[in-house]
């Protein structure tokens, strides 16, 4: 949804743009509905994209409640509250059906209600237990729960700890948690107080401003300690002005701050790089208290002091695809399948060598030396096959097999297909699959890299890849279409200059035909199980539909959300109300 707002002060303005997207896990967005927002003294008016007043109410009706009350404990939308006490009713019910004709049976089925609705009267009772509302009043915070309340500000608190989950079902996210654990200094003591919320998937964490708030609080107050030459801690690790002691298996290592050469956060880690080593040499969970601080500190410009000299990144290293961001290799199970086919063979070979031998038969002797050669030959693969690895780099990819080694800088791929599908066995969800394939166009053909793996629900950094690969090939169609006004999207869509052009594919006795969507028409595009749709507000059903799978189609999703947004704000700052709000 695109929303205006102008400012109350200077009358009747154009609105600024603002935009909301939504998608499933595998990635997509949309633009839906443009309303825009008009305010003229303390009255305000909502105009959706038809021009048709959606609300017209004064400032003051938008403020009825200052301090809103969020719940950040437990609820009662869990199962396992809910599934007992069903269970127990219907057995209930169960059990006075069969009492008449069957007595024995009826008391089993009475007690097994019984137990349902005891394990209920458990669940409510810790529900209640965990139950927290969370109240804003200025600068001041107050966290309430059935024994009273707490009220602290900015300045009591001492840490963070910022813990996010996502819930999957049958493969596809269903839900996102997160769970804040602030550290607070009060007139008793310490004491940790939690804020759990369960939110849609991509949904709106409603304290994702308190969150940045601390963060940032805690932040400068950590600086202002560095530059008094003091230490800041967190779980497992201390930084001072001159090195970062980080605690790992029981031993404590310690970094010099000047040999820390990159720091950064992939999936649920924070991950640090050194000076001539493209590995990283500490990776820390990102579910632990301040851990989330640690890159924002190591990024930093000194303050007083010039001690803190790491930046985000500094000058590549000698190897031309610089760090290793994360690798994927074989595992020990193709090894173990190599060395125990090898030792059977040679096991064999040895045998029918000697029978062979002492009977003075040649074919025994030829196929004794072939079992050999083939046993040497799956002993060696066994050492080789450990070795294979695909590798993300900070600037390109490797890949690594058993006989060959590839490279492709993220510079050189102009041929991009991801696929993430949902495997499943007799109804039962057995793992999603990547498929990914790189490609250089200018290379000789056979020379790209393919990669495929099986994971359980989703793999982040190879979304992390997705996205890293999506944004340098996006930004050079963008380029091709400014120069040209017209650049291929997928086999099927092409760019154009005002329109985006769809070839659909040949069906039963009919051709190919070609559909022209202008860009000002489109509403609403999304990805769902694997097919991208585009909807227009000139036909209720989607107009296009084409797999997510295609060559490229990430890249030109993101050329697609600009080109979009860019008529979006056309048509909003052309748009003139055809009467004065009053």
């Amino acid at each position: 949804m695109t929303v205006g707002i102008s400012q109350p002060e200077s009358g009747l303005q154009e609105p600024v743009p603002i935009q909301n997207h939504r998608g499933e896990h595998s990635g997509s967005a949309a633009v839906t509905t443009a309303v825009r927002v008009y305010c003229r003294s303390d009255v305000f008016t909502i105009f959706s994209e038809s021009n048709q007043t959606i609300r017209h109410a004064s400032l003051g009706e938008s403020f009825e409640n200052p301090n809103p009350r969020i719940p950040v404990g437990t609820h009662y939308r869990v199962w396992w509250f809910w599934l007992p006490l069903i269970l127990g009713g219907i057995g209930l019910l169960t059990a006075m059906i069969l009492l008449p004709v069957a007595k024995v049976l009826a008391a089993l089925v009475g007690l097994c209600a019984i137990g349902c609705f005891i394990w209920s009267a458990i669940s409510s009772m810790v529900i209640v237990r965990g139950r927290r509302w969370l109240e804003f009043d200025g600068d001041r915070l107050r966290l309430s729960d059935r024994t009273g309340s707490i009220e602290f500000t900015d300045k009591d608190v001492l840490d963070l700890t910022i813990i996010r989950t996502q819930h999957h079902s049958g493969g596809r996210l269903v839900a996102e948690s997160r769970d804040l654990r602030v550290g607070l200094e009060t007139l008793s003591g310490s004491r940790t107080v939690r804020m759990t919320n369960r939110m849609p998937p991509f949904g709106a964490d409603p304290l994702d401003e308190l969150i940045e708030r601390l963060c940032e609080h805690l932040t400068n107050r950590a600086i202002t300690t560095l530059a008094r030459r003091e230490t800041v801690e967190g779980e497992n690790w201390r930084l001072n002005s001159d090195c970062l002691t980080v605690q790992v298996t029981r031993q404590a290592a310690t970094l010099p701050v000047a040999s820390i050469s990159a720091v950064e956060t992939i999936g649920q880690e924070v991950r640090i790089w050194t000076e001539g080593n493209p590995r990283a040499v500490v990776r820390l969970p990102l579910a632990t208290r301040n851990t989330w601080l640690l890159p924002r500190l190591l990024v930093q410009q000194p303050v007083e002091s010039g001690d803190l000299k790491v930046t985000d990144e500094k000058s590549p290293p000698q190897n031309q695809l610089g760090r290793i961001l994360f690798e994927r290799t074989s595992g020990p199970v193709a090894s173990i399948l190599f060395l125990m086919i090898g030792l059977i063979l040679t096991m064999f070979s040895v045998v029918t060598l000697y029978l062979a031998i002492g009977g003075a038969e040649p074919v025994g002797i030829v196929l004794g030396l072939m079992l050999g050669i083939s046993s040497v030959i799956c002993l060696i693969g066994a050492f080789r096959v450990q070795r294979t690895r695909f590798s993300c780099y900070e600037h390109g990819l490797e890949r690594v097999a058993m006989t060959s080694r590839q490279t492709l800088p993220f510079s050189s791929i102009d041929v991009f297909s991801f696929e993430s599908r949902r495997n499943r066995s007799q109804g039962r969800y057995t793992g999603t699959t990547y498929t990914l394939v790189f490609a250089d166009r200018s290379r000789e053909q056979g020379r790209g890299i393919f990669f495929s793996t099986t994971v359980r629900n989703t793999d982040d950094e190879l979304e992390i890849l997705r996205e890293r690969v999506s944004e340098v090939i996006a930004r050079r169609m963008a380029r091709s279409f400014a120069r040209t006004r017209r650049v291929q999207w997928t086999p099927e869509l092409w760019f154009g200059d005002e329109v985006l052009e769809f070839t659909r594919p040949r069906r039963f006795l009919t051709g190919p035909k070609l559909a022209i969507i202008p860009y000002d028409t489109i509403t609403e595009f999304e990805i769902r199980d694997g097919l991208f749709h585009v909807w227009t507000n000139y036909q209720e059903r989607a107009v296009i539909s084409v797999k997510t799978s295609s060559a490229n189609f990430y890249p030109g999703l993101i050329v697609l959300e600009g080109l979009v947004n860019a008529h979006v704000r056309e048509s909003v700052d052309e748009w003139t109300p055809s009467s004065p709000v009053r």
